[in-house]
C-alpha cells in the first residue's frame, strides 16, 4: 500500500458516536468498571509470569457451608500460614521444629494435619481408612478434594478439632484421648450438617414460551452467539407480527469477539432494521440481563462497549414506541438459530427476507403457542 494512502488513512476521524471521546477503556468484566478484583482476576487469567495461579482460586473455599472461623482457618492453611513449629522456626521465632506430638518429624502444615502418625489415628478412627486419602503432598489438593466429598462436614469437623487439640498440647499442655477426639468430630460433623446442610429444594418446572408478555405490536427478537467466548462470534435476529408470522430477520458476523459484543450488535442490527421497516410498536425480546440493563440505565463512559449502547439508546429515542423486556432462552428460540447461523458465516451483515428452512419448525412452534420446559 503507498505511504501516502497509509497516512491518508491514519488520518481518518473514526466516531463511533459523536458523544463519545476517544479514552481508554476498561474491558475486564461486563460492566466496564475497574476494580482491584477485576483487576486480580484479569491478571489471574493470563500468564505473565513463570508462577501464573491461573489454576488457583479461592472463592469456593468462601461458599462451603461452614462458620467463618473454620473458612479462614482453611484458607490460612492453603496459605501455608499456619502457626506451625515449621513455619514459627523459619521466621526465627522457634529453635525446635519437631511435632509436638510424634516428635519424629517437622511439623509442616500437612504433616500437623494429616500425616502425622497420631493424627493418622484419628483420621482412620472416624471412617478415613482408604490409603489414597494420605497420597500427595499438594495441601491445596487435599483440601479442596476433603471439602468437595460426599463427606465434607465430616472432613471439616475433623481437620478443625484435630488443630484445636494440637494447640491445647502445645499452650496448656492438655492430652485429648483418641477416644474422646473421635466423640467430638462425630457430634461436631452432625452439628455442622444440622446448620449448614440446605434442604434439596424441588424444583419446579417452569413452561416459556415466544411472546410470553402476550404483546399485540411486531415482536423484535436478537441474540448473539460466541463459540468460546471469546471467540468467532455473530448475531441475529427476526421481525414477527403478533401471531407469529415472518416479517424479516438479520443475522451477522463481527470476527473474534465475546458475547456481550454479540448481543449488543444483535439488538444494534434488530432495532435499525424496524425502524427502516417504519415499525412505530416494537416490543422487544433479548434473552441478556447484562444486555438490557446497559441500554436502560445510564451509560458510563469508560465502558468498552459505550460508544455502541449509546448508539442503541439514541435509536431507542426516536419517534416511535419500543419496550425492551427479558425473555428466557427457551422463548429466543428462532433468534438463537440466527445468532449461530451469524457466528458461522463470514458475512458482516445480511439482511433476510425470507425464513431459513431449518428454522421452519422452529416458527411454527412459537406461531402455535408451544411451551418448552425449564
Amino acid at each position: 500500500m503507498p505511504n501516502e494512502v497509509k497516512e491518508h488513512m491514519s488520518n481518518l476521524p473514526i466516531i463511533l458516536n459523536s458523544n463519545v471521546t476517544d479514552c481508554h477503556t476498561w474491558k475486564g468484566n461486563l460492566n466496564g468498571l475497574y476494580t482491584a478484583r477485576d483487576g486480580y482476576h484479569w491478571l489471574n487469567r493470563n500468564d505473565f509470569s513463570d508462577n501464573s495461579t491461573t489454576t488457583v482460586t479461592w472463592s469456593w473455599l468462601w461458599h462451603i457451608p461452614a462458620p467463618e472461623k473454620i473458612k479462614f482457618f482453611l484458607w490460612t492453611a492453603l496459605h501455608k500460614a499456619l502457626p506451625t513449629k515449621e513455619m514459627l522456626s523459619h521466621r526465627g521465632m522457634l529453635q525446635d521444629n519437631s511435632c509436638p506430638r510424634c516428635n519424629n518429624n517437622i511439623e509442616t502444615t500437612i504433616h500437623c494435619l494429616r500425616d502425622c502418625d497420631v493424627v493418622k489415628n484419628v483420621w482412620k478412627s472416624v471412617g478415613y481408612t482408604n490409603n489414597m486419602f494420605y497420597q500427595g503432598v499438594d495441601i491445596y489438593v487435599w483440601l479442596q478434594s476433603g471439602l468437595d466429598s460426599p463427606s465434607t462436614f465430616l472432613f471439616m469437623a475433623a481437620i478443625w478439632l484435630i488443630w484445636c487439640t494440637r494447640n491445647k498440647l502445645c499452650f496448656n499442655n492438655e492430652i485429648v484421648s483418641q477416644f474422646s477426639l473421635r466423640l467430638q468430630i462425630e457430634n461436631f460433623a452432625l452439628l455442622l450438617r444440622a446448620c449448614f446442610l440446605t434442604q434439596q429444594m424441588v424444583t419446579t418446572t417452569k413452561l416459556v414460551k415466544w411472546n410470553a408478555l402476550g404483546s399485540t405490536d411486531m415482536i423484535l427478537n436478537v441474540d448473539g452467539s460466541s463459540i468460546g467466548n471469546p471467540g468467532a462470534s455473530g448475531f441475529g435476529g427476526l421481525i414477527r407480527n403478533s401471531d407469529g408470522a415472518w416479517v424479516h430477520g438479520f443475522s451477522g458476523n463481527i470476527g473474534f469477539s465475546n458475547i456481550l459484543h454479540a448481543e449488543l450488535m444483535a439488538l444494534y442490527h434488530g432495532l435499525l432494521l424496524a425502524w427502516e421497516l417504519n415499525i412505530k410498536d416494537l416490543q422487544c425480546y433479548s434473552d441478556s440481563a447484562t444486555a438490557i440493563k446497559l441500554i436502560t440505565e445510564p451509560v458510563d463512559k469508560w465502558h468498552h462497549y459505550a460508544a455502541i449502547i449509546l448508539t442503541i439508546k439514541d435509536i431507542i429515542a426516536r419517534d416511535w414506541r419500543v419496550r425492551i423486556s427479558h425473555t428466557l432462552r427457551e422463548g429466543n428460540a428462532c433468534a438463537d438459530y440466527l445468532a449461530k447461523l451469524g457466528a458461522r458465516n463470514n458475512e458482516v451483515l445480511s439482511i433476510i427476507a425470507s425464513p431459513p428452512v431449518g428454522l421452519n419448525l422452529l416458527l411454527l412452534a412459537d406461531a402455535s403457542g408451544t411451551c418448552f420446559c425449564r
